[in-house]
Order: structure tokens, then C-alpha cells, then sequence
């Protein structure tokens, strides 16, 4: 459909068209409680969580963010040197950059971008359908995901996906 000659105006439209959508309900959002907090608008906080929450008592939660935000202005001196040589780190560091290289390494970012062209060449009268096809199942399945590491929790899903590929080397 948008990969057409004129299929690029209605693809700008689409965006437009949602930016302009945000732009504006955003007048109708509450305001952060924990950016009134910083800037020391308790009161505000306090109004915003109650809209937020429906609920009248939030005095415990903004006690909560007072109190988390007093411990950030204390370690606002925290360096990423001072960071690197805490060893506890290491290990989360270690993993965190190495997932991140491994999805950069397998190759999906390189299917999303030439599925098009890579269908079209061999199915062009279902290319369009099959890349449409493969972003909902990516949506699908990246909500289920999220999904998942709400109710089990990020370490147990990923030693689900990573000690199955240890165990068929």
C-alpha cells in the first residue's frame, strides 16, 4: 500500500497525523508526581497521584517519592568510573551488554529493514501482506513479553531462552 509513488505522502500523513493527536491531548495529562516533587510542589504531587491513583490516599506514596528523591540528590555525585569499579556491577554490566550484542548480531534489525524486498522478490504478489504480517507478530509477541516479565519476572524467562540453547551445543 505505501510502497507506491504516492504511498510515501499517506505514510507522512499517518505520522503527522498521530504527532498531532498528541499534541493535543498532552494538555489533558497530569502532570509527573515525582517532577513536582523535584521541583518541590508537594501540594501538586499530592493532586496529580489522587487524579492518577483515584484514590484520596496517596500521602504514603508521596512520602515514598520524597524519600526516593532524597536519596538521589545524595548519590547525585555518582560517576560512571565510581560506578565500574564497584564489582557487584560487573556481572549485571556484562550481561546487559551482551544481550544487547546479541540482538544486534542476529540479524533481525537486517529482516525488518529488507522484508519488502526480500519477499518481493520471491512472493511480489504477497510481499506487502507478509511484511505487514511480520510487524504484527512482532507486536504481538513484544506485548506478550511484557506480558510474561510482569507476572514471572526478567530471570526466569531468560534462563528459559538461554539454558534451551546451551543444551542443544
Amino acid at each position: 500500500m505505501f510502497n507506491y509513488a504516492p504511498g510515501w505522502r499517506w505514510l507522512n500523513g499517518l505520522t503527522i497525523g498521530f504527532s498531532l493527536g498528541q499534541l493535543l491531548l498532552i494538555p489533558f495529562c497530569v502532570e509527573s508526581p515525582r517532577f513536582l516533587v523535584r521541583q518541590r510542589q508537594i501540594e501538586q504531587a499530592n493532586a496529580a497521584l489522587v487524579q492518577l491513583r483515584a484514590s484520596d490516599d496517596v500521602d504514603a506514596e508521596v512520602q515514598q517519592i520524597m524519600l526516593a528523591q532524597s536519596h538521589v540528590q545524595e548519590e547525585k555525585g555518582l560517576a560512571i568510573a565510581r560506578l565500574l569499579s564497584h564489582r557487584g556491577l560487573w556481572t549485571p554490566l556484562f550481561v546487559a551488554v551482551m544481550l544487547s550484542l546479541a540482538q544486534q548480531f542476529s540479524g533481525i534489525n537486517i529482516v525488518f529493514a529488507y522484508s519488502s524486498s526480500l519477499f518481493a522478490a520471491t512472493m511480489p504478489e504477497y510481499s506487502q501482506l507478509l511484511t505487514i504480517m511480520i510487524g504484527l507478530w512482532n507486536v504481538l509477541l513484544t506485548v506478550l513479553a511484557v506480558y510474561l516479565m510482569d507476572k514471572l519476572g526478567r530471570r526466569p524467562l531468560l534462563l528459559l531462552y538461554v539454558f534451551p540453547l546451551v543444551a542443544i551445543r
